[in-house]
């Protein structure tokens, strides 16, 4: 990048553990990833915060605290909680109950076999009604039903539609490495 003093921004996912009472055993994970992150040290990454991936239980109330617990460790290092719900999931509405900083929403579009366009305009209007950072574009392999190179270009277009790259954030999802777009085809 010709910027010695780059640093790439690392977001680490939050290990949630099967103890929805208090969150102890979440935190105590989110504890060995910090340490170890520290023990590492590495002077080309800077760690900016934990991703919350656990959203399929968002309206469970002991789903909720074990989020909190794990947003309220997030924040004593100084470090930012992100979320990236799943369109149409649980408990978006609120998310800033949860203690998240960041919230990008996915249309699941390349989940839908045939593809529904009406997943962005969901999404653009839970940008809009509560107050959402962003959206995840997605790019997927062609064992989802339509190919690589479509999907791309329909996120790109509604992406521009929608005005999504004018928002505070943008996160994006691959399903497979690159490697693997190549021998699809989709890169040439």
């Amino acid at each position: 990048l010709g910027t010695p003093d780059y640093k790439w921004k690392v977001v680490l996912s939050v290990p949630v553990a099967e103890d929805f009472k208090t969150g102890t055993n979440t935190v105590a994970n989110c504890t060995t990833l910090w340490n170890q992150w520290q023990s590492l040290n590495p002077g080309n990454l800077e760690l900016v915060g934990f991703y919350w991936g656990y959203d399929e239980q968002m309206s469970d109330n002991a789903t909720m605290d074990v989020c909190r617990a794990a947003a309220d460790y997030v924040h004593a290092k100084g470090l930012k909680l992100l979320w990236i719900p799943y369109n149409w999931a649980p408990g978006v509405s609120n998310w800033a109950s949860y203690r998240m900083d960041y919230v990008t929403q996915q249309p699941n579009y390349i989940k839908t076999v045939p593809p529904y366009p009406g997943d962005f305009a969901n999404v653009n209007t839970d940008i809009n009604n509560w107050g959402l950072h962003g959206a995840e574009l997605e790019f997927q392999s062609v064992r989802s039903g339509l190919s690589v190179i479509q999907s791309g270009h329909d996120y790109l277009d509604y992406a521009e539609l929608y005005r999504w790259n004018d928002l505070f954030l943008t996160t994006y999802y691959e399903e497979e490495s690159f490697d693997q777009f190549a021998r699809h085809g989709a890169i040439q």
